[in-house]
């Protein structure tokens, strides 16, 4: 079988392909495509051929870009998520694309964005030359490689597989102008969100788990060592905006107030959304904390993002190795509603969760605690929402004191949302393209050659 698998950022290099996502098709015939921003392609170069890279073109990023908005403003009536996030859109643009988003004017638009858009003539040659029986292509749902690429399967009758990048894209961004012809999720919840949401059928969509945290599922509890000489709280920043600098002031007054044996080690998100205002911790100040060195040279650079005109840099993802004995050692974590929320779980350690209002971003984690992913995490035994900001100190120490206490195994808890078994991603990826490409769940060559939306 002849598999062309789509790259279309450094971060899927990271989570999927050095995490061995793609070991099992090593006896088919494997290909690459690339977008022109991936830096890292090397772990590419050892499993088959890079048949294409592909440039970025800024003339199709605004058709591309509104194409966006107004599958999200088409879908909000399906997701919280995706309806708060064209709430907080400016006022004229919001009703612009509620506008936009009715019956037949959003077809009629989707076409037209897509006319104005082109195609790509580089990834199309690509395709043309690896003449693949399915393609692969991981998403965080906004990728425009990806959608390109299911464009030019689409027109050759390829089938193709798109492979859900992380837990929320289905509920929060995740938009198909064309539709894969199948779909490999986190879990059960990301499956019903993309039947709910997306209008899958769901025998298209198959629950394959993560493969940047499968392998937590085997990791051996006391084969690490700590990667810290004391004990401590991980504290996991956020992407969305939040003023974590005052969450991390009010833990280090509570550690002083109590006297506890305890420091919290800030890692912060690797490449967090700009924040209203700059909230840099200042480790000399505060007694009690200190950054994650093997992020802190990228997250003080981060900060340079605030000054006026200054680009946005690209992400800097440390690498997942070191997180396990991260997350092994820690007492517990805390966490303003991230995807570290289910890593620590899978290593059964306590989330106290901050879902509070900052008082400076309006769509701080007292509004992503609604987003549809995050539905039933207040059910959860072993972790603590926390919804007021006078309630965190008191909630820290209770949770710190308590937390040797008995539960329900958080890891089988997270389930619903993170699926794991006796086999490996890799694995379960390598038969679900078998089964695509022997018998597709619906027929490229049947469907009609631009969207079905």
């Amino acid at each position: 079988m002849r598999i062309l698998v789509v790259i279309a950022a450094d971060q899927y290099v990271r989570n999927l392909v050095r995490t061995g996502a793609f070991d099992a098709l090593d006896g088919h015939e494997l290909s690459w495509v690339t977008s022109e921003r991936v830096s890292d392609s090397g772990p590419l170069l050892s499993r088959g051929p890079l048949v294409g890279v592909v440039p970025e073109r800024p003339e199709r990023a605004r058709p591309y870009a509104n194409l966006h908005n107004l599958l999200l403003a088409g879908m909000r009536s399906r997701s919280r998520t995706m309806a708060a996030k064209v709430a907080l859109m400016p006022r004229v643009q919001r009703l612009r694309w509620k506008l936009a988003a009715v019956g037949g004017v959003r077809q009629a638009l989707v076409r037209r964005y897509l006319r104005r858009a082109g195609r790509s003539p580089e990834l199309e040659r690509a395709v043309d030359a690896a003449r693949p029986d399915l393609v692969i292509a991981p998403s965080g749902g906004i990728d425009h490689l990806v959608l390109d690429v299911l464009r030019a399967a689409r027109l050759r009758g390829i089938p193709s597989l798109v492979l859900a990048h992380n837990w929320d894209n289905l509920s929060s961004k995740g938009a198909f102008a064309v539709k894969p012809d199948a779909l490999g999720v986190w879990g059960e919840q990301s499956a019903g969100h993309a039947v709910r949401i997306h209008g899958f059928e769901r025998e298209r969509v198959t629950v394959l788990g993560a493969p940047s945290l499968d392998h937590y599922f085997r990791h051996e509890p006391g084969s690490s060592e700590s990667r810290f000489g004391f004990p401590y709280v991980l504290f996991a920043g956020c992407y969305a905006p939040f003023d974590e600098r005052s969450a991390l002031e009010a833990l280090d007054r509570t550690i002083a107030e109590e006297a506890l044996d305890l420091t919290l080690v800030y890692r912060p998100h690797p490449h967090r959304r700009p924040r209203a205002q700059p909230d840099l911790i200042d480790e000399s100040r505060l007694a009690h904390v200190v950054i994650d060195p093997e992020v802190r040279e990228a997250y003080l650079a981060s900060f340079a993002e605030y000054l006026p005109g200054a680009p946005r840099a690209s992400p800097l993802f440390p690498p997942l190795d070191t997180y396990p004995a991260t997350l092994e050692h820690a007492e517990l974590v805390v966490c303003p509603l991230s995807t570290m929320i289910v890593e620590a779980a899978v290593f059964e350690r306590p989330v106290l969760v901050i879902a509070y209002d900052d008082g400076i971003h309006p769509d701080s984690p007292a509004t992503a605690v609604g987003f549809d992913h995050f539905e039933g995490i207040d059910r959860v035994e072993g972790f603590e929402v926390v919804r007021r900001a006078e309630e965190l100190g008191p909630a820290f120490v209770h949770m710190f004191r308590d937390r040797a206490s008995a539960h329900r195994s958080l890891r089988d808890q997270m389930s619903w949302w993170l699926y794991h078994d006796e086999h490996r991603y890799a694995d379960r990826l390598a038969a679900l393209a078998r089964r695509i490409a022997v018998s597709p769940a619906v027929s490229a060559l049947e469907r009609p050659t631009e969207p079905d939306r």
